[in-house]
């Protein structure tokens, strides 16, 4: 829900937008494959990563986000 995305944006200092959508609209978009799905999409609209999925154990989603999708971001905000 948008209270819970803004909770992590403010916890993690994100400048970026971060879009949430509901699972049936997730299940759409992902053929039924994964929920929840993490695509990251650079400023020019490119698709340049997209994992669908998570751990249920929330310490492994915390150092999966820290490990590989933060730095990630950080590659695609310090392009121009």
């Amino acid at each position: 829900n948008e209270k819970t995305v803004e909770t992590i944006k403010a916890k993690y200092d994100i400048k970026f937008p971060v879009y949430s959508i509901d699972g049936d609209e997730c299940d759409r978009l992902m053929y039924y494959l994964a929920f929840p799905t993490n695509i990251i999409i650079s400023n020019s609209g490119i698709v340049k990563y997209i994992s669908p999925g998570a751990s249920m154990d929330r310490q492994k989603n915390i150092d999966y986000f820290e490990k590989k999708i933060f730095p990630i971001i950080k590659i695609e905000l310090i392009k121009p």
